[in-house]
């Protein structure tokens, strides 16, 4: 018995050694246990068999065959905690929307986005673009009645609009919304929102200012028809308001957070959306962080457990990239060709901004009162030593050159501009590439008609001191179009010219061109088309009078006349006409001017986030900024 008591405790050793080393390759081969049982039972067959070999007691043999059920025992409980771990989880949203959600994406994580300049308000409804990188600031908390299909950037779908039915003439369109959608404050979303949305929009507050109003100007009221059915009345048929709706300015606020704000959330940060991501903290409009949001209404999104919006700076943000603070950036062209080129996993796609620098001249104030004065500015302006004075500061590789009136690679730009069309798309190389030479040098007879121009209007010494406005920061990329300006003024004019350039705020700019106030003469911003592309956008926007972003204070009766028969025109070539107009008067009046370097940017990011929609955008105005769908292959 003393021979079989010791044999008993030797293979109590042996089971404990056995146990531990089953829980430590039930743990290395977890993604296939039938191999963690087919090496376990091998290996204690063998070892028991051995025992049987030196002790030859029948008593004996049958305690083996109770060691070997025991370890088949341990290994059937190392599979019931193995097995569970092999199904994927599919991703699931509601029927008809973000149908192009990879249903096999990864959970979790948190998406580190950033770029260069900041929105300039907490309001989305101020903005003054939807499209421009500051947009990721804002859109993830927040949603729109309708959205643009990522993949598909020309086409709309739903998304806090369910459907929608327009009247027959087309002064009336109704939008019904969703149904258990909740704002991250837990009220449950309703028509009232929606209505006090657009009604801000339409008719702010004193002091609020409302620059995208003028994209949806034939709505002349919103009134609800049912708890969840708003009615937009028109004063005429305007299919552009759908376009409108699905851009980053008309994001539904809540209304009870707009009432207790009178109507003013510019400095107000914690609002509530009904966003895939809810709000946690900021620091100023550098930096805001999201979390989450675990009760949104479009099934399994979103995908990622945080999403973080940086602000850094425009020489530091490529070392932000590469060194994996941050997981996808806005850089400008040439940045991102060398993020991509220093890193054989970075993504970079160029596109364009839909925007040009303008020189605004406050047609209120003098000198540029004098339409001499605005028409002899444009005829000195020098495209080629712009475009050299401009590419020494921000690069060859970031500025297209070739826009006029009209946006780059805007839909109308052939269509509008016949002769004066510079280039067709992004694959154009020569739009990206040439320096602009033959046909853009000031010659020495434009120099002398200018001149006799700025002597009869009583400027033969030059204009003195004038202050500009500048947007973003006063660093050398966002002045050098100003500061390019006033070298050709000095070079081919007489007298002296000084601009004197001074920093505004979004917001504040928009009460500056309301108020007109005195000190206001000129603005140095970049035009955009961010929103949707249509004619509304970048001449309504800018110089209908009245608009919060007619920085020029130019008001013509004619050309307002032109921008009413424009909206309320449905064919497009009838469209094409009166826009032709407008800008021929443009030209004449000359209230900005056109500076034909056009800004290029390009979304660049780690191949491992996946599903951003920058690997689609064409424009500014077709996304990247929502993050629903995005996940992180890591």
């Amino acid at each position: 018995m003393a021979s079989l008591f010791g044999f008993r405790l030797k293979h109590v050793g042996v089971l404990l050694a056995l146990t531990v080393v089953v829980g430590m390759m039930a743990a290395a081969c977890a993604s296939d246990p039938k191999i963690v049982e087919k090496i376990v039972e091998v290996e204690v067959v063998k070892e028991v068999v051995k025992e049987v070999e030196v002790v030859k007691e029948v008593e004996v043999v049958k305690e083996v065959e109770v060691v070997k059920e025991v370890v088949r025992e341990v290994v059937k409980e190392v599979q019931v905690v193995v097995a569970p771990t092999a199904a994927p989880q599919r991703i699931k949203t509601l029927p008809g929307i973000t149908s192009w959600v990879n249903q096999d994406a990864k959970m979790g994580g948190t998406l580190r986005a950033g770029t260069f300049f900041g929105p300039g308000t907490t309001d989305p409804n101020m903005t003054s673009s939807a499209g421009n990188p500051t947009m990721g600031f804002f859109a993830p908390r927040a949603n729109r009645l309708l959205r643009i299909n990522e993949p598909d950037p020309g086409k709309l779908e739903p998304e806090l609009a369910t459907s929608w039915e327009v009247s027959g003439d087309g002064k009336t369109v109704i939008f019904h919304i969703r149904e258990g959608v909740q704002w991250h404050n837990g009220d449950p979303l309703s028509g009232r929102d929606v209505q006090a949305t657009f009604q801000r929009i339409l008719n702010p507050p004193e002091g609020v200012p409302s620059p995208k109003r003028v994209s949806i100007a034939p709505v002349n009221s919103v009134e609800l028809v049912g708890p969840m059915s708003v009615q937009f009345n028109l004063d005429h048929g305007y299919g552009a308001l759908f376009d409108a709706v699905a851009s980053g300015p008309f994001l539904i606020m809540h209304k009870g957070t707009l009432d207790k704000n009178n109507g003013q959330l510019d400095g107000v940060f914690d609002w509530p959306g009904t966003g895939p991501f809810k709000y946690v903290r900021n620091t100023g409009l550098d930096l805001v962080i999201y979390e989450r949001n675990p009760n949104y209404w479009n099934g399994d999104l979103p995908i990622l457990d945080g999403y973080e919006w940086h602000k850094i700076g425009r020489a530091t943000i490529p070392a932000t990239l590469l060194s994996q603070r941050l997981d996808l950036v806005r850089l400008a062209q040439s940045q991102g060709q060398e993020a991509a080129a220093a890193n054989s996993n970075i993504i970079a796609k160029s596109y364009a901004c839909g925007c040009d620098y303008f020189f605004h001249m406050n047609k209120s104030k003098k000198p540029f009162d004098d339409v001499r004065v605005r028409v002899a500015l444009a005829m000195i302006w020098d495209k080629a030593d712009a475009y050299k004075a401009t590419s020494a500061v921000v690069g060859k590789g970031n500025i297209i050159t070739g826009m006029r009136w009209v946006p780059a690679f805007s839909s109308w730009n052939k269509i509008l501009l016949g002769d004066d069309y510079v280039f067709n798309s992004l694959d154009d190389n020569a739009a990206w590439k040439d320096e602009p030479t033959e046909g853009w040098n000031v010659d020495a007879a434009r120099v002398k008609a200018a001149q006799a121009l700025m002597d009869a209007a009583g400027y033969s010494g030059g204009l003195g001191t004038i202050q500009v406005d500048v947007r973003g920061s006063l660093a050398p990329p966002a002045t050098i179009h100003a500061e390019a300006l006033e070298m050709l003024i000095n070079k081919h004019l007489t007298g002296t010219t000084k601009f004197e350039l001074k920093l505004v705020g979004r917001s504040e700019a928009y009460v500056r061109v309301k108020n007109q106030a005195s000190d206001f003469h000129a603005s140095s911003v970049a035009f955009s088309l961010a929103d949707f592309d249509n004619p509304v956008q970048w001449l309504s926007s800018w110089y209908k009078t009245g608009s919060d972003q007619n920085y020029a204070q130019y008001s013509n009766p004619e050309f307002d006349k032109l921008m009413e028969a424009m909206v309320r025109e449905g064919d497009q070539a009838k469209v094409a006409e009166i826009v032709n107009k407008a800008i021929a008067m443009l030209r004449r009046d000359m209230p900005t001017i056109p500076e034909g370097l056009i800004p290029s940017l390009t979304p660049a990011w780690w191949n491992y986030v996946k599903d951003s929609g920058c690997e689609t955008v064409t424009m500014e105005m077709s996304g990247c900024h929502w993050f629903d769908t995005t996940w992180l292959d890591k």
